[in-house]
């Protein structure tokens, strides 16, 4: 990749751990191993092996002792852990290129603004001109319900302090209006 010769004298496991780190030094190994894991997902989940596919999601993965509070489905953990701790390191260097990088500037910052805004827009238009006149899995009124709940939970546990969460410089009669204005009930 780098057009580097092995040297002479590398032992075996050198001469075949090298190209792995000449992968992961590519700025693009990311992208590349993604795209290769979502092709092979496609294929693997229409093939005729699909049934052990799905089960493969479905497997139980136990931390700590079997039959533990920790056994859940790989699904679970991939849904619930990684992608958790995937969108909290994209929020950190979003903040960080906001603050010191390529985002720091309005004119430089323009374009991914509104790639952020049409990955928004068109997947919720695509939705309702394929579902349009049909039931709908879950509407605004149901998102806004939700949404207001949680945020009536992180008041309450606020309050009560166990949980540690600071509700920051919002008083608490803000933040149940708020809940409640979302939610569509009344005080």
């Amino acid at each position: 990749m780098s057009g580097e010769r092995p040297r002479e004298d590398a032992t075996p496991i050198e001469r075949l751990v090298r190209p792995f780190q000449e992968f992961a030094k590519l700025e693009a190994s990311g992208g590349i191993l993604l795209i290769g894991c979502t092709v092979a997902a496609l294929v693997w989940a229409n093939s005729p092996w699909a049934g052990s596919y799905f089960h493969f999601w479905h497997i139980d993965l136990t931390f700590g002792r079997i039959g533990g509070l920790l056994a859940k489905p790989l699904h679970f953990w991939i849904n619930d852990g990684l992608m958790a701790l995937f969108f909290l390191l994209v929020g950190l260097e979003i903040k960080r290129e906001t603050l010191v990088g390529e985002l720091a500037s309005f004119r430089k910052a323009a374009l991914p603004i509104a790639a952020a805004f049409g990955g928004m827009i068109v997947p919720a238009g695509l939705y309702v001109v394929f579902n349009h006149g049909g039931p709908a899995g879950i509407s605004g009124a149901n998102t806004a319900a939700i949404f207001g709940k949680r945020v009536a939970l992180v008041e309450k546990l606020g309050k009560v302090g166990g949980a540690g969460i600071n509700t920051g410089t919002i008083p608490s009669k803000t933040l149940r209006e708020a809940a409640l204005a979302l939610s569509g009930s009344t005080p």
